[in-house]
């Protein structure tokens, strides 16, 4: 039984609280990878919206 989902967002900051960058996240699983593709499909989904609004 699946009860819930999350999607979280962490920032790495420096030393003055600003963003800096970080390496990226690396799919090394089958359900990893589908989930990515299922995120990159949500984020063009929300951006098409935002282009019509």
């Amino acid at each position: 039984m699946h009860v819930a989902s999350a999607y979280l967002v962490f920032v790495s900051i420096d030393d003055e609280g600003r963003p800096i960058p970080v390496a990226p996240v690396m799919a090394e699983t089958d359900e990893e990878r589908r989930r990515m593709a299922a995120a990159k499909e949500r984020r063009a989904l929300r951006r098409s919206r935002e282009a019509r609004s």
